[in-house]
């Protein structure tokens, strides 16, 4: 075990934070964060570590051994006695502990550290860049020092641990700057997103990509953070990663954010003004260069020199590391200014040189070979199967032809400038680099942190089997860790590869989950359609059935919301195939995704049946599916106005959740079952429970919820008779709305705004707002609000005296309320029928339809007094007070126990001029 990995365990162990443990020893936070992340600890650090532990006498040599080695001879043993001392007698441990999923977050990515000369005129201007502007833009051509340029502005610009360096390749797209950023905020605090994922089942996606674009845009704002992004141009044709940037770009000016890209070319995002790119080196910086590396050329030389390599920096190291070995530097400048290929004479040169040392010369192709994966020592040696490359790495790192970059970890990285590594990885012949690609892919494969190098590098030494096995065994750890799109790339690729096809469906298979994954629905489809066709010309083995089941559990998720019939096809010919089986997960998965299928198309006992069986074949251990289903059929009951059983199931899932650390769904649960406590008529309760829920939404940055959450708390207002705060909730909420186009969010609150409007007596405006919800309901054809909608045309027109329109109005909520089992929106359906057909003079056709609407409304206490008030005061206008009265004193009752202030004092008045 490593000592950092210990010291994150005893500090876990001990529920302590970073900052806590770093105050008790007296050293600032970023010196005790390094430690964990690896650095070796000084012996003064160890000594404070020590007496902070109060380690007895005899142990404190091995546990200095220890920090300065890793080597322990019972680290486990050790961690449990500082901890746990009464238990150690008793327990004996053969195992190392499952790290917690802080202790998995990967070390912040810092700035590189490069060759970096002179440039005193370009960095005076990105600095001024970065202050006025928030954003610097480095463009430039191969080798021009564009990375070298933006590691010593990031450094100058703030404290190392607010930047976030991230270095884009071909193979890199979003979800892999996604993850590595949500990772970079735990480290600062910003841990939910992170504990969501890591908490988050390895069989199925986390949060969509928007969820976790909004997190991060919100939780970026509150830090004064230096994102860094280089060599952008791989991904330049990337939309998402644009669009990403581009929803960065408007919070620079208005928050402490920065950020600085850099490119071959000019990016394509928004907002930004030309930017001259940068050119090589100056003729000073030249001269500066060389007198730094002790080469005395003449000043004509050196302008011979400049003119033929244009200062580029990564030309100019490679010319010099040639003219500190050369007998005549003349001659060496003369044949470089014919040279018709420079970089070719430059890196013969070299080699020539290296001739001697044949280790070098092959640890030069390793890290060739190794080029766009993380080069450690480690992964060198095991591409050589060599074990002894330390002095070749000191001795090339040297001469500058290895460029060791410390990234604040213990192991430092190893790389090499593009034109190097093109040089040798040229010199392999097609076997030397199979092999080679081979021994590395087989590194990385036993490191579930480094699976896409593995990939890669199984790509490229044509190992396809080891890629279906690897795909196979890993495909939702992979998608989870951000690789998603990196995967398309290469499962794209392997389309053209000629594979058997007992290795082509288990591709096709994690091509259609991977492309549902990313929304590419023709390719899932497509790649769902081949695997099914292919594997009915197979013979039926426990493989190909098993095979048969995912293509139909996967149809069913990538149809659910474009044709719901089709997946019900889909999923219920999966549970065909399953029949004769024993029960198991697989059964348990398909019949909940078919419940959440049915749920969509209003067919809520074969919803509810189906769920059930979900929870009835789902595992104990297969929580997440179970708090799913739970969840699922919580909403179903309440949707049919079960609320007893809707909480019921709200609770389980609750606790599921709490249980797992999953913060992010657990809130969801909470939102639903404050919403029942409010049906319930407990305001006082579910007010500070909102106020509660609205925090946590807050510190998770979770927009959709605050914006949820702040229109319940609105919705709630104005049933307590709070008109001023409620319009001040629900203006706010809109706002949120509108900001992250939540559609569907809008349309409902623009009902309660009108609804608000009708209470109120404004009638202009609830029509205008009503006007809007109508008319973008339809556009987007979203029907969620229907009913509500119908309902409050039907107030509005009734006010006006329109009372053929409220009918038609009224009947219409009535019959959407009925369709979709909604017994609490029919009955206040019902409701406003009967005081239309009061209106109408209609009394026993009314007094039918609020006999109707208090047995449907009976669980909910406000829509029971609702009903009696409006029941008691259409009598009374009636002249029937002798049967209004009783109906409004039960009213008043009710409305005085829940605290609704306006509709009290309304009944009030009714029953005082009566």
């Amino acid at each position: 075990m490593y000592f950092s990995d210990w010291l994150k365990r005893y500090r876990s162990t001990c529920r302590l934070t970073q900052e806590e443990v770093a105050e008790a020893l007296g050293y600032a936070d970023i010196t005790y964060r390094r430690v964990e992340w690896g650095r070796k600890p000084s012996l003064a650090f160890i000594d404070r570590l020590i007496t902070y532990l109060q380690l007895p006498v005899e142990d404190q040599a091995t546990f200095r051994h220890f920090a300065l080695t890793n080597d322990h001879p019972a680290p486990d043993i050790l961690l449990l006695r500082l901890t746990e001392p009464e238990s150690l007698p008793n327990t004996m441990i053969a195992h190392t502990a499952e790290p917690t999923e802080h202790e998995m977050l990967p070390p912040p990515p810092l700035p590189p550290s490069l060759d970096f000369v002179g440039r005193y005129n370009e960095l005076a201007y990105y600095v001024k860049e970065l202050t006025t502007r928030h954003m610097a833009i480095i463009t430039g051509m191969t080798g021009v020092g564009k990375t070298a340029l933006a590691s010593v502005l990031a450094q100058q610009h703030t404290k190392p641990n607010h930047v976030f360096w991230y270095q884009f390749y071909p193979q890199t797209g979003i979800h892999d700057l996604l993850w590595r950023l949500t990772a970079f905020l735990a480290w600062h605090g910003e841990d939910a997103l992170w504990q969501h994922q890591h908490t988050s089942p390895s069989t199925g996606a986390t949060l969509p990509l928007d969820a976790q674009i909004e997190y991060l845009i919100n939780a970026l704002q509150g830090h004064s953070f230096l994102l860094c992004f280089d060599d952008l141009h791989y991904v330049e044709t990337d939309s998402y990663v644009i669009s990403f940037i581009n929803r960065l770009l408007p919070i620079l000016s208005s928050t402490s954010l920065a950020l600085i890209i850099t490119a071959r070319q000019q990016p394509t995002v928004a907002q930004l003004h030309a930017y001259k790119p940068l050119t090589g080196l100056s003729i000073a910086d030249t001269h500066a260069l060389l007198i730094t590396r002790n080469v005395p050329l003449a000043d004509y030389l050196i302008t011979n020199l400049y003119q033929t390599t244009a200062g580029n920096p990564a030309l100019l190291i490679l010319a010099i590391e040639v003219l500190l070995t050369a007998n005549d530097p003349y001659l060496v400048i003369q044949e470089l200014v014919h040279a018709p290929n420079i970089v070719h004479y430059l890196m013969t040169a070299i080699h020539t040189q290296l001739a001697h040392n044949t280790q070098a010369i092959q640890v030069m192709r390793a890290i060739a070979v190794l080029q766009k994966t993380p080069v450690t020592r480690g992964a060198i040696e095991a591409v050589l199967d060599d074990d002894d490359v330390w002095e070749t790495l000191y001795y090339l790192g040297r001469h500058y032809l290895v460029q060791i970059q410390h990234y604040d970890s213990e192991e430092p990285i190893y790389t090499q400038h593009a034109l190097v590594q093109a040089f040798y990885y040229d010199q392999l012949g097609k076997r030397a680099r199979r092999a080679m690609h081979g021994r590395a892919a087989h590194y990385y494969a036993n490191d579930e942190h480094t699976l896409l190098h593995a990939l890669i590098h199984f790509e490229q030494a044509h190992d396809y089997q080891s890629i279906v096995t690897l795909i196979t065994h890993n495909l939702w750890n992979l998608i989870n860790r951000g690789h998603a799109q990196a995967l398309s790339s290469l499962l794209a690729r392997l389309d053209t590869v000629t594979l058997p096809d007992s290795q082509r469906v288990p591709l096709w298979l994690a091509q259609g989950a991977v492309a549902t994954f990313l929304r590419i629905s023709i390719i899932a489809h497509e790649s769902y359609q081949r695997a099914w066709d292919c594997l009915t010309l197979l013979p039926d083995t426990p493989v190909t059935h098993q095979q048969r089941i995912q293509v139909c559990q996967g149809m069913g998720d990538l149809l659910e919301y474009e044709q719901p019939q089709e997946a019900v096809r889909w999923l219920s010919q999966g549970l065909t195939l399953l029949q004769g089986d024993s029960p198991r997960p697989e059964a348990g998965r398909l019949h909940l995704r078919l419940g959440a299928v049915y749920t969509l198309l209003a067919e809520h006992t074969a919803a509810h049946q189906a769920l059930k069986n979900s929870l009835r074949l789902l595992p104990a251990q297969y929580q997440h599916e179970r708090s799913q289903a739970l969840n699922c059929l919580g909403v179903l009951a309440c949707m049919q106005s079960n609320f007893r059983d809707g909480q019921h199931y709200f609770t389980q899932a609750l606790q599921i959740y709490r249980d797992n650390g999953q913060v992010w769904s657990m809130l969801v649960v909470q939102q639903n079952l404050i919403a029942l406590m409010q049906i319930d008529g407990a305001w006082t309760e579910a007010s500070a429970a909102y106020a509660q829920a609205l925090h946590l939404a807050e510190r998770l940055h979770h927009v959709v919820r605050q914006t949820e959450l702040t229109h319940n708390l609105g919705i709630l207002r104005t049933k307590q008779g709070d008109f001023l705060e409620a319009h001040k909730l629900f203006t706010h909420s809109l706002t949120l709305a509108q900001q992250h186009q939540l559609h569907a969010t809008i349309i409902a609150i623009q009902v309660s705004l009108a609804d608000l409007h009708v209470r109120s007596e404004d009638y202009d405006t609830a029509i205008h707002t009503l006007t809007t919800a109508t008319y973008l309901a339809a556009e987007l054809s979203i029907t969620d609000q229907d009913s509500e909608i119908a309902r409050t045309w039907a107030l509005v027109h009734l006010a006006e005296d329109s009372c053929e329109m409220a009918l038609t109005y009224a009947h219409k909520a009535i019959q959407q309320s009925q369709g979709l089992g909604d017994q609490m929106g029919a009955g206040i359906g019902l409701r406003v029928l009967g005081q239309i057909q009061c209106k109408q003079g209609s009394y026993d056709e009314a007094y039918k339809s609020f006999t109707q609407s208090l047995a449907l409304v009976q669980d909910d206490p406000y829509e029971t007094a609702q009903t009696q008030a409006n029941w008691g005061t259409t009598l009374l206008a009636a002249n029937q007070a002798a049967d209004s009265m009783p109906l409004l004193q039960k009213a008043q009752t009710l409305f005085s126990t829940l605290g609704a202030k306006y509709d009290l004092a309304r009944v009030d008045r009714m029953l005082t001029c009566s």
